[in-house]
């Protein structure tokens, strides 16, 4: 975890030459993205969140869940929240799901001006809390209890507020009547010679995710036609918006973009064409034109295996009635295709909606830990994507909607039946292996595939829907109230009397996302039925295995497969 902080510490202070005057010391993680740490311009008290005024002259940050500004030259500092508490209110920074899905944690802006500050509040009062234990050594160890919305479970309710440093004020801005809804992104459009102080803006989207909207606060929650009483709403209307049967896709920095003209702004948009297109905006009057269309397909599997120097080799195959599926091999050395030898193969995936293992340009480098020493070892390491997953467009993408799990175990059980049939494969030596998505897909392939699969490895995975987090579950399987079948036919825990091969399970006690009670439930379900299993536990670890396990684990699976498969 500490890693991932300094990645997200490095690319902040990277981001401009204000972010010099920030540099962070005794930094604490809190989550993936998150961090506490002191800096000379805040106090000696531990701070996050901290930004620079673009004219420099203040320095904004949280403290204690509430939202403070500190003048730089003369030291004043003033605190425009008092209402923070943990786990109760937050100002200015993310809560967790909002940090882990919608991949941020400063949750205020400062406008061009430098005058004022637009921030999110997070009433998360009415979130269930979710605890885990902290062992460390302790004698006792430590309950840790924080907000964790599963899946048709109460999110927090956000509200937008902008602070005029002019005057003290504070207006809310209008984010519409629905509370039950996501505010993913909050900024101000470029500033300009006409309006130097931008607009703010921010993006709004349902409960089920199948509704997204751009939105501009009119004059930027100031000037004539603004409210001017402390807590008023500042009214706002709809420049973009986009609908989907199914899903619209989780947005990004990358989705919206403010052209420096004030006038106009580009978006990426799949649902119109079914492939990722970029459009171009007026602020005023809507649609202009499409300017730029990314070709969502990939390369030929021939150029792909003429480029690629890895040792990987492309190969596509169609399962009966089904769809065209890539995937990748690698080879020992000395590998005999004539069938004379049969090896052992090795099946990697992550499988999850618009995830790309296969035509990517590297392999990670953690993979590469894992695969190498089988390689070494006389066996074939492949990895398929499976429909639900990315490059190929939004119909292929999206076919698994409101059944994840099916589709992509039906796809890795006919890939593990497809290369069974190739004259160099050891038919009875087919394993699979994930991690946190593909940890879910491991298990339910060695299940439900438990003809043709021998052994599995499953690293964190998600055993049930229903324990996983609301923002990425029910954008993909909408809420479990709605759809029961969808959350518990595809689930392993239900599955786990068929399970006939080998099986290691994995996980870190301290996993703040994909919780050890995933795979606590799996192995109640196989003791159950009586079924062995092995399982290792990694205390105090997170998702990634951090802080201690990120090398053991994988050193643990090479020995587990060498001796299992």
């Amino acid at each position: 975890m500490k890693r991932l902080a300094l990645v997200a510490i490095a690319a902040f202070i990277a981001a401009g030459a204000a972010a010099q005057e920030l540099t962070p010391t005794d930094i604490e993680p809190i989550y993936r993205r998150s961090f506490t740490a002191v800096y000379e311009l805040t106090g000696a008290e531990p701070v996050r969140e901290a930004a620079m005024s673009p004219d420099g002259t203040y320095v904004g940050f949280v403290r204690g869940n509430n939202l403070f500004v500190r003048d730089v030259a003369s030291g004043k500092e003033t605190q425009i929240t008092r209402d923070g508490r943990r786990n109760e209110i937050i100002n200015g920074a993310t809560d967790w799901v909002y940090e882990e899905e919608y991949m941020f944690t400063r949750a205020w802006r400062w406008s061009p001006d430098s005058r004022r500050i637009a921030w999110l509040r997070f009433d998360e009062r009415a979130v269930p809390e979710f605890t885990m234990m902290r062992f460390g050594g302790r004698l006792y160890p430590e309950p840790y209890t924080f907000k964790y919305p599963k899946a048709g479970e109460a999110n927090s309710v956000v509200t937008l507020h902008v602070y005029d440093l002019s005057d003290g004020t504070t207006q809310q801005v209008d984010t519409g009547a629905e509370t039950d809804q996501y505010i993913p992104r909050i900024d101000w459009t470029p500033a300009t010679d006409q309006n130097p102080a931008g607009e703010l803006f921010f993006y709004r989207v349902n409960r089920l995710q199948n509704h997204f909207e751009v939105v501009l606060a009119e004059n930027g929650g100031t000037g004539a036609d603004a409210a001017t009483e402390a807590d008023a709403s500042v009214a706002t209307r709809v420049i973009y918006d986009e609908s989907s049967p199914t899903y619209v896709e989780r947005p990004t920095d990358e989705t919206v973009t403010f052209l420096e003209d004030g006038e106009h702004f580009a978006v990426r948009n799949e649902t119109r064409t079914g492939y990722w297109e970029t459009y171009l905006y007026s602020v005023e009057t809507g649609f202009v034109e499409t300017y730029n269309t990314d070709e969502d397909s990939h390369i030929s599997v021939a150029e792909w295996n003429a480029t690629v120097k890895d040792g990987r080799e492309f190969f596509s195959f169609t399962p009966e009635g089904g769809v065209e599926i890539f995937g990748w091999t690698m080879t020992p050395k000395d590998f005999d295709p004539s069938g004379a030898t049969k090896y052992p193969v090795f099946m990697t995936q992550y499988s999850g909606p618009g995830s790309e293992s296969v035509f990517v340009e590297e392999i990670h480098p953690g993979d590469m830990m894992i695969y190498r020493p089988l390689l070494d070892k006389g066996y074939i390491v492949v990895c398929v994507d499976p429909r639900g997953t990315g490059g190929r467009g939004e119909a292929f993408k999206k076919c698994t909607y409101g059944q994840l799990g099916r589709l992509e175990t039906e796809d890795q059980i006919a890939a593990a039946r497809h290369l069974a049939e190739q004259p160099w494969v050891d038919s009875e030596r087919i394993g699979i292996y994930g991690w946190s998505y593909g940890g879910f897909i491991a298990l339910n392939s060695v299940l439900k595939g438990a003809d043709v699969f021998a052994a599995a490895v499953a690293v964190a995975p998600v055993t049930s829907w229903r324990f996983y987090d609301s923002i990425y579950t029910e954008i993909y399987n909408g809420l479990p109230a709605d759809n029961p079948a969808g959350y518990d036919d595809n689930s392993p825990i239900n599955y786990a009397h068929l399970l006939k091969g080998k099986l290691f399970l994995v996980h870190g006690s301290g996993d703040d996302n994909v919780h050890v009670q995933n795979s606590y439930e799996m192995a109640r379900a196989l003791v159950a039925e009586g079924k062995n299993f092995d399982m290792m536990i990694y205390p105090d670890d997170n998702h990634s295995m951090r802080p201690d396990g990120a090398l053991h684990v994988r050193r643990k699976i090479v020995d587990w497969v060498l001796g299992n498969l």
